[in-house]
């Protein structure tokens, strides 16, 4: 692949930004990526992607249930003043907010500190947790499991406040799960078994195993080993799949997205990431881990049982990840980004940066005109606009006409308001005349944009970074 010439004295890089706000620790990770041409296929794509900086993990700025926006601000300024971020570069990536953080009274400050100074950036919730499931394998498996072809592999994703399942093969995710499972639902003074702090999903815990325990007490050995057991024993039983019958109806609160294998997988390969499952690695490695609650929760004696478990560590030895705690962020930022910009239409490049665009139709390029006016119908009921996404090309000019046409009718037929943005992505190079088609070549008044080259997905929502070099980032989430 070669770089794209620029348009002015800028290179063609692209900055990517990923940010995983969790229950326990806030990670960051910045990469640079230039924007390349594949000299075979003619798309345009990210490529020489490397992290230049992943500063050391820190605490969750919390104080009383509230995110500390001075701190995290500072966190923020701090890491990019660390590496080379320069002005005028465009940016990519995106800020995800995870587990206990999003449960925040205030939780909504982190996409402000984030925007006022990284810009339009996708910010993402775990009220979606396929999204942090899917982004761990990314971060974590994606490669291991490229390098083995012919197996599956299910990531167990642990950190402060859930348990995030994702199998893939060959890199492609096909069943995800998440659980209220983590370190954090339980929180100690440092060094004791002391409570400070249980969630409503550790109370639900405590209350399941009939242990009378608040806020002052502390837990005695038979109190450790019986929550740690339920732990484990549902850790083992959600990822064979038997979580609804694991779990009673008292406890179902615990699993907001139950994981399904297909009857075809029996036995994929276990790899771990998030903070506990670093612990996992480090403890099968045979290093010392940090004493009793070092951390204030159950991080440490979770990762030990995990070891403990023949079920759960029966790849340990063999499958070790590279980016073992950063797995989210790693994902965040390198894989939930592609480029446009060989023939998009953008009559307004001011349109630009769009920012959490509901994608509230998936059509082939055959669609009838009762298909493409329910996605128009949908998107005009929009706030701030919406996006079309086409599952595959058209393959002649006359196809292109004929979606062109259809659209134009459907735009017309739809009152689509003029200055709502309706955005469309294809997947070949057709932006540009698909666009003239579509608006009857500029008479319709219609804020339009068609990019290119964008690669279908099962995502729900996407942020469009502003045109520089003539290239637009696009960036998905919500799988």
């Amino acid at each position: 692949m070669t770089p794209i010439p620029p348009d002015d004295s800028s290179d063609p890089r692209i900055d990517l930004i990923g940010l995983d706000i969790g229950s326990t620790t806030t990670k960051a990770v910045v990469a640079h990526a230039e924007v390349l041409r594949n000299r075979f296929t003619g798309r345009m794509e990210l490529g020489h992607l490397h992290p230049v900086h992943r500063p050391d993990p820190v605490f969750t700025p919390f104080e009383c249930g509230r995110i500390q926006e001075r701190l995290l601000r500072d966190h923020l300024e701090r890491w990019l003043a660390e590496c080379e971020i320069r002005q005028g570069t465009p940016r990519a990536g995106g800020i995800l907010i995870t587990g206990l953080a999003s449960l925040a009274s205030n939780s909504a400050v982190i996409a402000r500190v984030a925007r006022q100074r990284i810009g339009q950036t996708l910010v993402a919730s775990a009220e979606d947790p396929a999204l942090e499931s899917w982004l761990a394998f990314m971060g974590n498996g994606s490669a291991l499991s490229e390098a083995h072809p012919d197996r599956h592999f299910l990531n167990v994703d642990i950190g402060g406040g859930t348990t995030n399942l994702a199998l893939g093969r060959c890199a492609e995710v096909s069943r995800l799960g998440c659980l209220y499972i983590g370190a954090r639902h339980f929180r100690f003074a440092p060094g004791t078994y002391t409570l400070t702090h249980v969630s409503p999903f550790g109370s639900a815990v405590l209350h399941h195993l009939s242990i009378r325990r608040r806020t002052g007490d502390s837990l005695d050995p038979e109190d450790l080993r019986r929550i740690l057991d339920f732990y484990t024993s549902a850790l083992e039983a959600s990822i064979a799949g038997r979580s609804s019958s694991f779990f009673s109806p008292a406890l179902r609160c615990l699993v907001p997205l139950p994981y399904e294998p297909p009857p075809s997988v029996t036995d994929p390969i276990l790899i771990f990431s998030g903070g506990v499952g670093e612990l996992v690695y480090r403890r099968a490695r045979g290093d010392t881990l940090p004493p009793t609650t070092a951390y204030g929760d159950l991080g440490i004696d979770l990762a030990e049982r995990i070891v403990a478990s023949s079920t759960l560590s029966s790849h340990l030895a063999a499958f070790t990840p590279s980016s073992l705690g950063r797995a989210t962020v790693h994902g965040l930022a390198l894989h939930s980004t592609e480029v446009s910009g060989a023939t998009l239409y953008l009559p307004r490049p001011g349109i630009l940066p769009l920012g959490d665009l509901p994608i509230v139709s998936r059509l082939s390029p055959g669609s009838d005109p009762e298909s493409l006016s329910a996605a128009l119908e949908l998107a005009r009921r929009t706030p701030s606009g919406a996006c079309i996404q086409f599952t595959a090309n058209c393959e002649t000019l006359h196809d292109i006409r004929e979606l062109g046409g259809r659209l134009a009718q459907a735009i017309r037929s739809a009152g689509y308001p003029p200055d709502l943005p309706l955005v469309l992505f294809i997947p070949g190079d057709t932006g540009k005349v698909i666009g003239s088609y579509a608006t009857e070549w500029g008479r319709l008044s219609v804020s339009l944009v068609v990019l290119d080259q964008i690669s279908p997905r099962p995502a729900r929502f996407a942020t469009i970074g502003k045109l520089v070099n003539n290239v637009a980032t696009v960036s998905f989430f919500g799988m």
